[in-house]
């Protein structure tokens, strides 16, 4: 057969607020490497993981991580190992071998470049899609014909009439080998990218704002939202102690290379939560540029967190060009096993480059 490529998912940006991904995060949950999904720098590692990952589904018929929710399918990615292709469909294990590489859950577990993938698909035999010698898996028995049609065929023989010999056309041989498949997928990823880029650059800044009016005091540094019912976050330079009630020792403004510390109020006790179902957003210059999934659950009874701020997003506060930045932090809970999220704390600051 021939493989077509149908749609993008250019279209379906617009939607991507409403997804555990948010608006700065191209693709979806089931073709995410587990450090896009737990909020870490990316590189071209990642894009092989996808890859490896739309490899599974053409050969597998079906996706290798899925669940009713979203939070649970990016779980799955980080920490569920790939399943076997051999599971679902007869597959020749050197192929297999290549994907599974490509979709090793650690970057430096997988290809480490194109190049090297490529170099990984060429060293296959010819019948695979590669360039060596060798041959592939036994194939199947060519199909019989049946005895009806069999029947039929000496028929029309024995009338004497001339006979028509009927046949269906000669399957023809694709000449698509692994490596136009992979350069066509990473053609198509290049692509979204791309329209992604130029749809988010045309964006208006602001998304993910924390307000700056409308906060009431509820006892030392807690202080809760009137108009969304959510606590707030505070920063410093050094740890922010739980209990601690002294204003003076807070910031709103750091340079890139300080260290940031901050301490997130939730209106209550955030209650009965599962593993997966709390994030942390970190949205710079109003574009979410980071998201971290806290695991395992909470506690019933907490009420507050304390963040690590420039350890967790060190790759996010190295990247910040020259001059004044806004960097907001939010804390979410995931509603059931819905799209929508409850905010449960917000913070702003200004980190200067």
């Amino acid at each position: 057969g021939e493989v077509k490529i149908l749609d993008f998912g250019v279209a379906k940006l617009r939607d991507a607020k409403k997804d555990l991904t948010g608006e700065a995060v191209l693709g979806t949950p089931y073709y995410m490497s587990p450090e896009q999904a737990t909020g870490y720098a990316i590189d071209a590692r990642s894009d092989i993981y996808s890859l490896g990952i739309t490899a599974f589904q053409l050969m597998a018929g079906r996706k290798p991580f899925e669940a009713k929710s979203k939070v649970d399918v990016m779980l799955m990615q980080v920490k569920t190992p790939l399943p076997q292709i051999a599971q679902f469909v007869p597959c020749d294990v050197r192929v297999a071998s290549i994907v599974e590489k490509m979709c090793a859950k650690k970057p430096a577990e997988r290809y480490q470049s194109c190049d090297e993938l490529m170099a990984a698909i060429d060293a296959l035999p010819r019948p695979l899609g590669g360039r060596e010698g060798g041959t592939a898996a036994p194939s199947e028995k060519r199909t019989r014909l049946l005895p009806a049609a069999a029947r039929r065929a000496r028929t029309l023989s024995a009338s004497g009439q001339p006979q028509r010999t009927l046949s269906r056309p000669a399957a023809k041989t694709s000449s698509v080998s692994w490596g136009a498949v992979a350069a066509g997928a990473a053609a198509a990823m290049l692509l979204l990218a791309a329209g992604g880029f130029l749809y988010l650059r045309g964006r208006p800044a602001g998304v993910g704002g924390v307000p700056e009016t409308g906060w009431i005091a509820r006892g030392g540094l807690r202080k809760v939202q009137s108009k969304g019912g959510y606590g707030n976050c505070v920063f410093s330079t050094r740890e922010v102690e739980r209990g601690a009630d002294d204003p003076t020792a807070l910031s709103a403004v750091f340079s890139a290379t300080d260290p940031i510390h901050g301490r997130c109020y939730f209106p209550g006790p955030v209650g009965q939560n599962r593993t997966g179902q709390i994030r942390e957003e970190l949205w710079i210059d109003g574009r979410k540029r980071a998201q971290v999934i806290f695991d395992p659950a909470l506690p019933p009874e907490e009420d507050q967190l304390s963040l690590q701020l420039s350890g967790r997003h060190a790759a996010r506060l190295r990247e910040l060009s020259s001059g004044k930045h806004k960097v907001d932090v939010w804390i979410y809970r995931q509603a059931g096993d819905g799209d929508n999220a409850v905010p449960l704390a917000a913070g702003e600051m200004v980190v200067r480059r």
